[in-house]
């Protein structure tokens, strides 16, 4: 079975400016997904598709390819699947490369392990599923959020769910056990990703991760902070095997 991995890394970003290239532990954040996808034996090459040369050449410099910058309508805000599949068609139009299955990996979950990569591959041999992802359990669960609502000059918060957070459905462990994607790994197969333009299909397996570290995502400078701090305080000692 083929298996090509993909990073989506444009330039541009509006909660961290170059937030894909940013430094963690001494390395750009664009890195990591390379890096340990490279550990993945299922995966037999890696592609980043980025619309930056610079990004390129630091992509090209952790032993990925860039065979090329996408277009500059993928490179704004755009559903995530577009550049995935963008990429997919170029290298099997350009490349004549047709690979079985995607993984799909984000730059901002760097503590993804290859442990996850690895599950997520595996569990692909398996027919019945369409792709899989790593996940983690949805916190706080949604019958704990309010929408906030504007009434005659004031402003109120309303449950977001048709329920109330109190009684049973105040106690967490009573709750139905939700799953979000944590981004950090995707794997899909490449004829369903074509046709539906979906990573995520109908029949995903979901992957539960080994920690909830693995499910932090860099969205603001706080998060690169804290990160840094950890692994600074030798918290991740060991997290990437060497």
């Amino acid at each position: 079975m083929e298996v090509c991995g993909i990073v989506p890394a444009r330039s541009g970003s509006v909660s961290i400016k170059n937030k894909n290239i940013c430094v963690l532990d001494g390395k750009f954040l664009l890195t990591f997904p390379i890096l340990t996808m490279m550990q993945c034996k299922q995966i037999n090459r890696i592609i980043v598709t980025t619309d930056s040369e610079r990004y390129a050449m630091i992509a090209r410099g952790a032993g990925a390819e860039t065979p090329f910058l996408r277009p500059p309508e993928l490179s704004t805000d755009c559903p995530s699947e577009e550049p995935i599949i963008h990429a997919v068609k170029w290298l099997k139009e350009v490349r004549d490369y047709h690979p079985d299955l995607i993984v799909t990996a984000q730059c901002s979950t760097p503590l993804t392990t290859v442990e996850t990569f690895n599950k997520c591959c595996k569990i692909m041999e398996n027919q019945s599923y369409d792709s899989a992802c790593a996940v983690w359990e949805a916190h706080p669960p949604p019958a704990w959020c309010f929408s906030t609502v504007y009434l005659l000059g004031n402003i109120y918060m309303k449950p977001y769910e048709k329920v109330k957070p109190q009684g049973e459905w105040g106690v967490r462990q009573t709750l139905p056990k939700l799953v979000v994607p944590t981004g950090g790994c995707y794997v899909t197969r490449t004829d369903y990703l074509l046709k539906e333009r979906r990573i995520i299909g109908d029949r995903c397996y979901p992957v539960t991760v080994k920690n909830k570290l693995e499910a932090l995502d860099i969205d603001c400078q706080e998060d690169l902070t804290i990160l840094n701090a950890l692994f600074k305080s030798g918290e991740l000692d060991g997290w990437f095997p060497k």
